[in-house]
């Protein structure tokens, strides 16, 4: 069943480097996140998602403080090994345009594995779209 997804899209790709933009949804909610940096960045945090859990209190973040602040983390939430994907956003902005969000995708482990090896092995220059869902059963 999909509990929600993520669509990660690359721009501007010069030199090893690219803007990304992610579109965050799950069920009433439907989040924006926007930052630059290497054509390479997600690669460490796939590469960690493929392998995840290796235990049950395990954690993987990517975090990104740049423009925007950007928070995914791969978690346990019980003892049974169920699985999410945690999502914080926010814009940094100064109050009242402060806008800040966050939230869980369920995901069973071979969807968050497959994150893993759709990042771990994106190449920006010759595919500039992403999409994942995050599925349960």
């Amino acid at each position: 069943m999909k509990q929600g997804d993520i669509i990660f899209t690359a721009s501007n790709v010069y030199y090893g480097w690219a803007i990304f933009d992610l579109t965050i949804s799950q069920a009433e909610i439907k989040v924006h996140s926007h930052l630059s940096g290497d054509t390479d960045m997600w690669q460490t945090f796939g590469q960690q998602l493929q392998s995840f859990p290796q235990h049950a209190a395990a954690r993987i973040i990517f975090e990104s403080q740049l423009e925007n602040y950007l928070l995914l983390e791969a978690y346990c939430y019980d003892a049974m090994g169920h699985t999410a994907l945690r999502v914080v956003t926010d814009n940094k902005a100064e109050d009242p345009h402060r806008r800040r969000s966050e939230f869980s995708l369920p995901a069973e482990v071979a969807s968050l594995n497959h994150l893993g090896r759709l990042l771990a092995n994106w190449q920006v220059a010759d595919n500039t779209v992403i999409l994942w869902q995050a599925q349960t059963s």
